[in-house]
């Protein structure tokens, strides 16, 4: 990644606005990487990411491990996968998990937050347990790459933070994850998002309609599998 070489392209870049940015990507010859749109983007996301670290961090942090932490936490957000409707965490999620311990391990004084969340299908009191689970698989998997366990908290919240209000697999996928907050001297990265942005249920009860669509779905699938059933007896 170009930044593990350029800190002097950070420094400029988070003071450019967009056109700006747009007008170094054309002239720049010292950092080939600009070339792509992909790089330019990350670029411009930065000068928001440097906003939130604030003056703590700064001064605990150089420039390059700035990024590198948010490049790494930006990462496991969406790297994070377990197995379905299970609390094992699969196999391509610890790459991600890898590079965030590296930096952990750097910096002794840092302490991670590991929450879990799941979708409102799950009956709430159940859902605790089931989040924190998730949670502490993460926990163990930074623990066994050589992260202190002290410095690491597990919780678990349900569905009471969704970010959409929808059921399902694929409708409410974005409210089953594991998020990371880590506290750099009181200093949150990255910044927890308002509880005013979380989903809140609709005036019209479109969560019975989900229900109701989900639950058709189901039973359409075991209608499904009992005919495929019926179909091996006779065969058999």
């Amino acid at each position: 990644m170009f930044w593990e070489q350029s800190d002097v392209l950070y420094q400029v870049a988070v003071a450019l606005d967009a056109a700006s940015l747009a007008r170094l990507r054309g002239t720049c010859q010292f950092c080939s990487t600009l070339k792509s749109t992909t790089t330019v983007k990350y670029i411009a996301s930065l000068r928001t990411s440097a906003k939130n670290f604030g003056p703590a961090l700064a001064k605990s942090f150089d420039t390059l491990e700035q990024i590198a932490l948010a490049e790494a936490l930006a990462e496991v957000e969406t790297s994070i996968r377990f197995e379905f409707r299970q609390v094992t965490l699969e196999p391509s999620s610890l790459p991600a998990l890898e590079r965030l311990a590296v930096i952990l391990k750097r910096h002794a004084s840092l302490k991670v937050s590991v929450e879990g969340h799941c979708g409102l299908e799950a009956p709430r009191a159940m859902g605790y347990e089931f989040t924190r689970m998730r949670a502490d698989a993460v926990k163990r998997a930074l623990v066994a790459l050589g992260v202190d366990g002290s410095r690491l908290a597990a919780r678990g919240f349900s569905n009471a933070k969704p970010l959409v209000w929808r059921l399902g697999d694929r409708a409410g996928a974005r409210n089953r994850r594991v998020e990371l907050y880590v506290d750099v001297g009181g200093v949150e990265v990255p910044p927890r998002p308002p509880s005013s942005s979380y989903a809140r249920r609709p005036s019209v009860d479109s969560r019975a309609l989900d229900l109701a669509l989900f639950g058709g779905r189901l039973r359409a699938r075991a209608a499904r599998r009992a005919r495929r059933d019926d179909s091996d007896d006779d065969d058999g």
